[in-house]
């Protein structure tokens, strides 16, 4: 074990100035979204909206993300990444700013800004992180982004709890009230202002090597099609299986088990921490057991903590399933981007990204959908059961794709290079 650590405290020494920047930049979003995954669907739920109404805003965002992919990417290609990150951040502060404002309108064009976003930061970030790094370090760099993201989320899912609860204190209103979730939103909008700073000191090819022609929607040409379509596939079962859970989890421990957006706050923390640590591990997964041996163990793993969730009206153990799950699910997102990239040349890689994106997005936002529904009829476990048996299919699905015949990693361009986007 001491040569296995000092082996990977090694490569992450290897990383380049690029990529540790990118880092920096990870950690910021990260504690929005961590802070916004706690109070964001309390905040308009206070504000009287439904559970339904929450469903139709994920899909909303995910539709606009779906129809954002393809351009996105070419964008990307023709105006370089650092132009896509300017543009992902300058968006989403966007949609963050306009989500704190009234109107039911305003509301879903706010959903549909930061789904923008997120397609424009989804063809960036593999094949940023690939093309910054060599096959040694590669997993090791996805991991430590993955886990920087989830990590700072810990950071987030505290101030999530903790700013409402100041507010309150200086008010004298609930801490569950619309202005003390608004004040606390508000605080994590300012982050994307910070997040400029690492992203203008980066220094990214322009992606000059790759023009794009076609129509903005159309989707473009990969040199595996059939590698493509079992990437997507996967992606799109993962979505459905996610989305029917993973955007209520506050939702199911406050109206089905009764925490309090403080008690929220600190659960979601600490499911933020254990996905780190599973992300932070996942390397020594991967050089003990391979890329889909992981993949494949992790979700089908998750089956039981799912379903451990809903077998008990107890906030603690229902939590600790969660965790553990956490650190199977979410800890192996960096293994999933580094395997799908190396099965393609960097000429695809945000093309195929986009891909993952559009399919990862479908299943999302339309199982999300069924599940606000679900909950809005009253019955919060229902939607536990039905994800279960999708990652039951997803283990076996990516078991069968990629188990036997998939290709060897294509090496990519030298780290520090300007690659083609």
């Amino acid at each position: 074990m001491p040569a296995a650590v000092a082996d990977y405290l090694r490569q992450c020494s290897r990383f380049t100035r690029n990529a540790r920047l990118y880092l920096v930049l990870t950690s910021i979003t990260g504690v929005y979204w961590g802070l916004s995954g706690v109070v964001a669907n309390l905040f308009l739920l206070v504000r009287g909206f439904q559970e339904g109404f929450l469903g139709t805003l994920v899909v909303a965002s995910s539709a606009a993300g779906v129809i954002a992919a393809m351009p996105a990417a070419r964008f990307v290609n023709n105006r370089g990444r650092q132009a896509g990150l300017y543009a992902c951040l300058i968006v989403g502060l966007l949609g963050t700013s306009a989500i704190l404002a009234g109107p039911t309108a305003v509301v879903v064009g706010a959903v549909v800004l930061i789904g923008v976003s997120n397609a424009l930061v989804g063809v960036v970030q593999s094949p940023l992180l690939t093309d910054e790094s060599q096959p040694a370090e590669r997993p090791h760099l996805f991991s430590v982004s993955a886990a920087l993201m989830i990590g700072a989320g810990v950071v987030g899912a505290w101030l999530g709890g903790w700013l409402p609860g100041r507010y309150a204190s200086l008010t004298g209103l609930p801490a569950d009230s619309a202005p003390a979730l608004r004040f606390a939103l508000a605080i994590g909008a300012l982050l994307f202002l910070l997040a400029l700073l690492p992203v203008a000191w980066m220094r990214l090819g322009q992606g000059r090597a790759v023009p794009t022609r076609g129509s903005l929607l159309a989707i473009p040409r990969v040199s595996d099609t059939a590698m493509a379509w079992r990437v997507s596939a996967v992606a799109l079962l993962w979505g459905i299986g996610a989305g029917l859970i993973a955007p209520f989890f506050n939702v199911f421990f406050n109206r089905h088990l009764g925490a309090s957006p403080g008690q929220i706050g600190s659960l979601m923390a600490w499911n933020s921490l254990m996905a780190a640590v599973g992300a932070l591990l996942s390397p020594l997964a991967v050089r003990r057991f391979g890329k889909v041996s992981t993949m494949a163990g992790a979700f089908i793993l998750s089956v039981p903590l799912t379903l451990t969730m809903v077998s008990t009206r107890a906030i603690w153990p229902a939590a600790a399933a969660m965790w553990i799950r956490g650190a199977l699910t979410f800890g192996v997102n960096p293994v999933f981007g580094n395997h799908t990239m190396e099965l393609f040349p960097p000429e695809d890689r945000a093309a195929v990204s986009g891909l993952i994106n559009i399919s990862w997005t479908v299943g999302w936002a339309l199982s999300a959908q069924l599940a606000g529904l679900i909950m809005e009829s009253g019955n919060y476990i229902l939607p536990y059961y039905i994800a279960a048996g999708f990652y039951i299919i997803l283990g076996l699905a990516y078991r069968l794709f990629f188990g036997r015949g998939s290709k060897p990693a294509i090496p990519s361009a030298k780290a520090g290079e300007p690659a083609a986007a």
